[in-house]
């Protein structure tokens, strides 16, 4: 297991809200190429945590990247029917991915495919919780936009997210579709910014540049 805590989240009451999301959202996902969520809860000092499943990955996107030709691309298919697979559950119990992309596709030492980020999940007909003056800046590799107008990755959204309209699983559809274009051509279908479009928070899931390794985290850093 893997315990992450977040730091700098009490001073700000939607970071905790999304935080608390999160945590929801990932509770009542219950499928072999998720994730699952042990415990959650706060620290002597107030501090909210969570605990998950450590896993040895590879990003996906580093596979494609690494492949020697179409043959090996193609042998990466079955790690993203998996992840398809995974969103279908999701979208059965009313959670929109929203940021699918290579880089949130994880594959395992034995072939095992985890998808993560649900940082940025969407509940059908649960509004957003509303930003406050005290939610950090994102990092410098990201947009940041008005709450609920466009969340997700340039590149993989659908071009009612783009739009920041409301989305339904056909939005996800979408970036799967994307997702899978690149790992047969090699390259994404649109050449964009490598910027990010998100609320403020963390996404649940280990880095994506980091090596791999035995006992990968892939529960959420919140700092």
């Amino acid at each position: 297991r893997s315990s992450q805590v977040a730091a700098g989240i009490r001073r700000s009451a939607s970071l905790l809200k999304r935080f608390q999301r999160e945590v929801r959202i990932t509770a009542r996902l219950e499928h072999a190429s998720i994730v699952p969520l042990y415990d959650s809860g706060l620290m002597p000092d107030g501090r909210p945590f969570y605990v998950m499943r450590r896993v040895s990955v590879r990003p996906l996107i580093e596979l494609i990247e690494r492949a020697n030709g179409i043959d090996e691309r193609l042998a990466l298919l079955p790690n993203v029917l998996a992840a398809a697979d995974a969103i279908a559950h999701a979208h059965k119990r009313g959670v929109i991915h929203r940021d699918l992309k290579p880089a949130n596709i994880l594959v395992g030492e034995l072939g095992e495919t985890v998808v993560i980020d649900w940082g940025l999940a969407k509940v059908v007909d649960e509004e957003e919780p509303e930003p406050d003056s005290f939610e950090p800046r994102l990092p410098s590799d990201s947009l940041q936009t008005q709450a609920g107008a466009v969340f997700g990755t340039p590149g993989f959204m659908s071009p009612e997210q783009a739009r920041g309209e409301d989305l339904s699983p056909r939005s996800d559809v979408f970036a799967l579709g994307a997702t899978l274009y690149q790992m047969l051509s090699g390259r994404p279908p649109v050449k964009t910014p490598a910027r990010r479009l998100r609320p403020p928070l963390p996404a649940a899931a280990t880095s994506s540049s980091a090596p791999p390794r035995s006992g990968c985290s892939a529960a959420a850093a919140w700092r």
